[in-house]
């Protein structure tokens, strides 16, 4: 998980949407992610939305693939 080690994510993320996909890339559920950063389920939903949104892609696992991508 190259992107999530080194910290260097796409710029355009907020803070907030970093650490979110961060613990995506770590295969955390919504629901844990919602409790280790101490917000709702739904707020997490949202920030996958604009995140996913930011990327251009529609699941987990192409953004996995995209951000982990050797280029």
């Amino acid at each position: 998980m190259r992107a999530a080690k080194t910290g260097k994510l796409k710029k355009g993320y907020t803070n907030r949407e970093s650490e979110i996909v961060k613990k995506l890339l770590m295969g955390t559920s919504y629901k844990n992610i919602a409790t280790e950063l101490s917000i709702g389920i739904e707020t997490v939903r949202t920030h996958v939305k604009h995140i996913y949104r930011k990327s251009k892609v529609q699941s987990r696992a192409e953004l996995a693939w995209k951000l982990l991508a050797v280029k």
